[in-house]
């Protein structure tokens, strides 16, 4: 009745909102029911202090592995944690204290806002609130450490991290080469 009209980046109350006021331009009394059937895949960018930064497609039922464990499943929602997750997990220097987290808020005026995750809290304590739920176009940012983080060797054992790493050999030794060697 009313043509095509656009909701992305709303939720599904706004959207309802949106085509109801749309459908009483030509209806007396609109009743319709609007539900989601399916998530779509979300895109997501990590950059910085992860084994393999870019762009990642994100669903509701992931399979993930980190190198030298077991496949990972994740189901329900992505979180900050589940795309590190998927890139491969944190590189050795990674500052875990202060993750970002950039999110488009207005596709209109192109307007971000920014969030700074500690994933130490998250891993040592618990801390849900530190493991955001993702957009599509959130920006991951996990700068490099300035110094060694005190707590290392508890942050590397959390599935956070891949459980090898790999080690150039050069020089007058008996083999040189690459090595895969267990974290820590």
């Amino acid at each position: 009745f009313v043509g095509q009209i656009y909701i992305e980046g709303k939720t599904l109350g706004n959207a309802s909102s949106t085509i109801k006021d749309n459908l009483e331009k030509e209806l007396i009394n609109p009743l319709f029911q609007l539900t989601l059937v399916k998530y779509r895949p979300i895109k997501v960018s990590l950059i910085g202090e992860v084994k393999t930064p870019g762009i990642y497609s994100l669903t509701s039922n992931e399979i993930s592995s980190l190198e030298g464990t077991q496949n990972l499943t994740l189901k329900g929602l992505p979180t900050l944690v589940d795309a590190i997750q998927k890139a491969g997990g944190i590189s050795q220097s990674a500052n875990l204290q202060n993750v970002k987290v950039k999110r488009l808020l207005s596709r209109d005026d192109g307007r971000y806002k920014m969030k700074s995750f500690n994933l130490i809290d998250l891993v040592k304590n618990g801390n849900q609130l530190q493991n955001p739920y993702l957009f599509d176009g959130d920006i991951i940012s996990i700068p490099k450490a300035i110094e060694l983080q005190e707590n290392i060797l508890e942050i590397s054992s959390a599935n956070l991290s891949p459980k090898v790493i790999n080690v150039s050999v050069l020089g007058e030794v008996a083999k040189p080469g690459n090595y895969n060697l267990p974290v820590n």
